[in-house]
């Protein structure tokens, strides 16, 4: 029982790290890709 709370509470730190790690990467992705987006939309208008 204590071993088994001790590796779920690792676990658990560990996944809620990855977890808003990848929350970090994915709104950092959203943001470039917007910008992209922005930036190929005001090429074709200009074009």
């Amino acid at each position: 029982m204590r071993k088994r709370r001790r590796s779920a509470g690792k676990s658990n730190k560990l996944g809620y790290r990855f977890t808003a790690e990848m929350r970090v990467a994915l709104i950092c992705d959203m943001n470039f890709w917007a910008l992209v987006c922005r930036s190929n939309r005001k090429q074709e208008h200009a074009a």
